[in-house]
């Protein structure tokens, strides 16, 4: 039965007692049922037939078109054009105007572009790897290093080959052999596989990797999104860009743009305000590229150059030496060789500093800060140094509070407080004696997210020690755990829960721990993780050192990951942010340059959940 706009069409087969229907297709359109009919019993190992029905035709037969032994036929989108391998030729039918040619080109055709111009098709002497573009008016063909195809639009395919152990997809006009962009695909675990979905006059694709699918632009390239669907059955594209998929008895429908996580390529590199409203990207070329800068919340972009960039010294260099910065009132700093430096916001545009920005630079709620040794600055623009520190010794971590007044520094010599705006340096902790490198750099701070706490981290005889400091005026001890059997990393990770009433940190190389008050701590198992912030109080977003995003769930003890591995590696310091309202983002993980977004939970209060539960307790 086929069912439309008008009353629902019968297609009676009841004669046909001794043939298989495989392949059922609708066009588009609407206008064309088709099918593969085979013989039953023939040993025949393709169909010996399709067949057409014209739906605007009431009970006009179907048209059938004999198919030579073992082969399949390439159909158009719209059935306006079938094309099959026929002896040494390739015959090309137009069922609706009744052409019919036959070509000298000898081959194996499987798909038609949807212009109904080029096929593309599998060589007759099996080459493995290589496919060919055929021209279906002039007969005439050229040879494409890959091992797998589809069409796209009127004139273009996706192509996708194994190189250096990855699956390479891309983006080419048949026309021209032109590439418009090029993507690697991620794996998973070593299985990607080559089934990929064209959004029929849309903008997406979708394509298998692992037991997921993962969504991509067909416009730029890259994924922007996973989901995991049954795999009994092969999806297909939906209105308004939706994949559908039946399982059993349900037809489901899934929403790549409604995704818990969705991807947003920019450049090379990126980088997120302490906030996270804003993001800066640096372009693929220094001296022709645009930095980009992106407004979180609503996607809006402005982009900027930099007058006179130091020149490139190799291609690497130009996508790579230089590094951008964004604080909260979305200026950007882009610093490169040699301390060179320039800024941009809306009021003033680019401008380059004279003088030269060097040492570690961290994003602040209000330009950057600097450490080089134990001299700590603060620059809000070009040539604008608004503080200047003397820590006790060399700075080896450097933390903002998120009101962006005090800077928490750590050194051999403990913890101290900078006050941006009047210049005090306040001791918080003091060591009895300078700390080793060791115990240095296994240490860890965290700002509460309302500024009025700090929390420190330190190795103590295999075990770690957490202390909560009072931080609102001169520092008071609050509390001080020593976590036994929790030896930690040599490099520690450590963060407050968005109420600022527990604390987790890396309890040792696979695993997170919650810390509840005085005495309770929560404890699950990880891979290793180069980042993560917490979502909840409960859940929380890593990133591992491949640059693969994991949910956890602390109190539950589970993990899922949010995309396949992807195998690309990512920065071992990738930052990750958590906005007001609940969205997670990360940048440099999925691989360089990338831009991840976790959709926020659905609000709902403790008390609500307590509520409904006891709700469906109480009709037990």
């Amino acid at each position: 039965m086929v069912f439309g706009a008008g009353e629902p069409r019968t297609i009676d087969l009841r004669g046909e007692a001794d043939s298989g229907h495989k392949e059922w297709a609708l066009t588009a359109d609407g206008r064309t049922l088709t099918v593969q009919v085979w013989s039953r019993g023939s040993g025949s190992p393709g169909p010996v037939s399709l067949r057409l029905w014209d739906l605007t035709q009431a009970d006009a037969p179907p048209r059938s078109i004999p198919l030579p032994q073992g082969v399949w036929p390439a159909v158009a989108d719209d059935a306006s054009t079938v094309a099959f391998a026929d002896g040494d030729a390739t015959r090309v039918i137009r069922p609706r105007n009744g052409g019919e040619a036959r070509l000298r080109y000898v081959g194996r055709p499987f798909a038609l572009t949807g212009d109904a111009r080029f096929a593309i098709a599998s060589p007759n002497d099996d080459d493995d790897g290589k496919l060919n573009v055929v021209d279906l008016e002039t007969g005439t063909s050229r040879r494409v290093e890959a091992g797998w195809g589809t069409p796209v639009g009127e004139g273009d395919a996706l192509f996708m080959r194994r190189e250096y152990g990855h699956e390479a997809l891309w983006r080419e006009s048949l026309a021209t052999g032109e590439v418009v962009w090029r993507m690697q695909v991620p794996s998973h675990g070593g299985r990607v596989d080559r089934r990929v979905l064209v959004e029929p006059g849309g903008d997406h694709f979708a394509v298998a990797i692992g037991e997921d699918w993962a969504v991509g632009d067909l416009r730029i390239g890259g994924l922007r999104s996973f989901m995991t669907v049954p795999k009994d059955r092969m999806p297909q594209w939906g209105p308004e860009g939706t994949l559908l998929v039946v399982h059993r008895h349900e037809v489901r429908i899934h929403r790549p743009q409604a995704a818990a996580l969705t991807v947003h390529e920019r450049g090379p590199g990126c980088a997120l305000a302490p906030a996270a409203r804003w993001a800066a990207a640096t372009p693929w070329d220094r001296s022709r590229g645009e930095f980009t800068r992106v407004e979180l919340a609503t996607g809006a972009t402005a982009t900027f150059r930099c007058p006179n960039p130091p020149a490139a010294g190799s291609d690497m260099d130009a996508m790579w030496g230089l590094n951008a910065f964004v604080d909260d009132a979305g200026q950007v700093a882009v610093i490169g060789e040699e301390g060179w430096n320039c800024w941009w916001d809306e009021q003033h545009g680019a401008r380059v500093g004279a003088l030269p920005l060097t040492g570690w630079v961290v994003e602040l709620p209000r330009g950057v800060a600097r450490a080089v040794e134990a001299e700590v600055e603060v620059w809000t623009g070009p040539d604008q140094r608004a503080q200047r520190f003397t820590a006790a010794a060399k700075v080896v971590d450097l933390r903002a509070s998120p009101s962006g007044r005090l800077l928490a520094v750590r050194s051999e010599k403990g913890v101290e407080l900078l006050a941006v705006d009047s210049g005090a340096v306040t001791p918080v902790v003091t060591e009895a004696s300078p700390l080793g490198s060791g115990e240095l750099m296994a240490g860890a701070l965290a700002w509460s997210p309302d500024s009025a706490q700090l929390a420190v981290l330190k190795p103590l005889a295999g075990s770690l020690e957490l202390t909560r400091w009072d931080v609102s005026g001169r520092p008071r001890e609050l509390e001080r755990r020593v976590l036994k059997d929790s030896p930690g990393r040599p490099r520690n990770l450590l963060a407050f829960t968005p109420s600022g009433e527990s604390l987790v940190l890396t309890a040792n190389h696979e695993s997170l721990m919650r810390v509840v008050g005085p005495t309770i701590t929560l404890q699950t198992a990880t891979p290793v993780l180069a980042a993560f912030t917490m979502r909840d109080e409960n859940e929380a977003v890593g990133i591992d050192f491949q640059g693969g995003p994991f949910m956890i769930g602390i109190m539950e003890g589970g993990m899922t990951p949010l995309t396949p591995n992807p195998d690309l590696g990512s920065s071992t310091n990738p930052p990750i942010r958590r906005a007001a309202d609940g969205t997670v983002w990360a940048c440099d993980a999925l691989g360089p340059g990338t831009l991840l977004r976790w959709a926020p939970f659905a609000a709902e209060t403790p008390e609500a959940v307590r509520e409904r539960i006891a709700g469906l307790a109480a009709a037990l």
